[in-house]
């Protein structure tokens, strides 16, 4: 194990060139690991939403293609590698850290030319044969982003189950608690009624976030509650150039519901401090961002009973979990958040929750520990 204050230096890799809740956890990894000290440049597969967002923020970042093996594109590989190898030998890491799976296998590759240790971040449950494909080059320590994706994992491949593995929660800098004042000025910068609560989803509008099924249940609600407030469906179908986002307005006008379709912002944190309620209704939701933001801003959330919702949903304590494809049900929690004497008791643990588990600063501490583990004393670059 490496010295406990010898700051490293570590080459992440991604890529996606959007910006969607693995970027953004990358993102703000990097940041964190910089504010601690050590030394960290990001690989980005393309240049995009990924690459405009973390140079803005002073994240060193490069370019270099990552695709997987191919017997139809080797030397498109073999290129990409050797830019890899090239930046590994110039930056000379302690450690690389490919940021989800599919993000793996070159980096690997290249870093296993080198004697490095690979770390592999997990965010999403592939199948056991993706698994396989993707660990083809093999990788030192994994990291998940909730006890139940580790599980799911482990259980479809033996191979990552005897492995060494660990949940780490997904983190992100703690922002100011909005009051009331900042709700009611939120909404009015955002050209939001002041006078109607604000019930937000954000995130990634695809199948499997369940946008349908909050549409669905938005046009049960009773018609009282529905002249109250209001629905926002914050973000857009990145894959596809908003093919899904603009299906699901279609089905939103089919419904006869107004609801507000801002699409892809970069202004979250001003739709939290507007929002009443946050709603993440997903299928499959390996951690959920949109849920940790929400308990950030200290607001009273509903998500799914599935995957790591219920790692930060406190049932009746700071939120409500509800069956994933259930609209009905999802009304039902709805109206009872809404209507919810000790609403703003719910706010503040969920508030109290973020400071103790989700903070960057022990999520960094957590992913530098795992590295030290796996880097020899001696083989510590010193950064200037």
């Amino acid at each position: 194990m490496s010295p406990p204050d010898t700051p490293l230096r570590i080459l992440i890799g991604s890529r996606a060139p959007f910006f969607a809740g693995a970027e953004q956890s990358c993102a703000r990894l990097a940041a964190g690991l910089a504010r601690h000290k050590h030394q960290v440049v990001v690989v980005l597969g393309k240049r995009g939403e990924a690459y405009d967002h973390m140079t803005t923020a002073g994240i060193d970042c490069r370019v270099i293609p990552l695709p997987t093996t191919s017997k139809w594109g080797w030397w498109s590989y073999h290129n990409a590698r050797r830019r890899l190898c090239d930046l590994i030998e110039s930056f000379q890491p302690d450690v690389v850290h490919a940021n989800d799976l599919p993000s793996l296998q070159m980096l690997a590759d290249a870093a296993s030319r080198f004697g490095l240790p690979r770390i592999c971040h997990h965010r999403f449950a592939y199948t056991g044969q993706a698994i396989r494909w993707y660990l083809k080059f093999g990788a030192e320590q994994h990291i998940f982003v909730s006890q139940n994706l580790m599980q799911q994992m482990h259980q479809r491949s033996p191979e990552l189950a005897a492995a060494p593995g660990a949940a780490i929660h997904n983190a992100m800098p703690t922002p100011p608690l909005p009051d009331e004042d900042d709700r009611f000025a939120a909404r009015r910068a955002l050209g939001l009624p002041e006078n109607r609560r604000l019930v937000v989803f954000t995130g990634q509008v695809i199948e499997r976030k369940g946008v349908a099924d909050l549409l669905h249940a938005w046009s049960q609600l009773d018609a009282d509650l529905r002249r109250s407030a209001a629905l926002a469906v914050v973000g857009d179908d990145l894959r596809d150039e908003g093919q899904y986002r603009q299906r699901m307005q279609q089905l939103a006008d089919q419904l006869n519901i107004d609801v507000h379709f801002p699409g892809f912002r970069r202004d979250i944190p001003r739709w939290m401090a507007a929002a009443e309620l946050v709603v993440l209704p997903s299928h499959e939701e390996p951690l959920g961002l949109t849920v940790m933001e929400a308990m950030a801003h200290g607001r009273v959330a509903i998500g799914s009973c599935v995957g790591g919702i219920p790692e930060m949903i406190q049932h009746g304590q700071t939120g409500l979990l509800v069956e994933p494809g259930n609209p009905a049900q999802l009304a039902s929690a709805i109206t009872q958040a809404l209507n919810e004497p000790a609403a703003a008791q719910w706010a503040a643990q969920a508030r109290r929750n973020f400071e103790e588990h989700f903070s960057i600063d022990g999520q960094v501490r957590n992913v530098v520990e795992l590295y030290r583990r796996h880097i020899a004393p001696e083989s510590v670059r010193r950064v200037a």
